[in-house]
């Protein structure tokens, strides 16, 4: 599987920080990250709630990571998958079923930082 090098260098600065986790404009999670760790194919976060309650969030890991100072993308996308061969592309669209997708299918997950009022 690959995994860049400066994944988990760009995850570092989210650290103990109060962030957002969103689909577009539906948000997933919201706390600050305590722990994160890469293994196999998945990104696994320990976040701290408002209301002082550890949770988990697992997900796949992503095709393309972006990220700045204040979020971090994690790009679910078929066209970064085919990394922008539109031949690859059709093909995949051909054989992927509509039905029965995980939510993240063809979606882009954004981490922002929210800076504490």
């Amino acid at each position: 599987m690959y995994k860049p090098i400066d994944t988990l260098d760009c995850m570092k600065s989210l650290l103990l920080k109060q962030a957002i986790f969103s689909l577009g404009e539906k948000t997933v999670r919201k706390g600050r990250i305590m722990l994160f760790s890469s293994s196999d194919y998945y990104v696994k976060f320990v976040i701290q709630t408002n209301k002082n309650v550890i949770k988990n969030y697992e997900i796949p890991y992503p095709y393309r990571v972006t990220y700045d100072k204040s979020h971090v993308n994690f790009s679910y996308q078929m066209f970064d998958l085919c990394k922008e061969n539109m031949d690859k592309l059709q093909q995949l669209k051909i054989y992927t079923p509509p039905a029965n997708c995980n939510k993240l299918h063809d979606k882009r997950l954004t981490i922002t930082i929210i800076e504490p009022i």
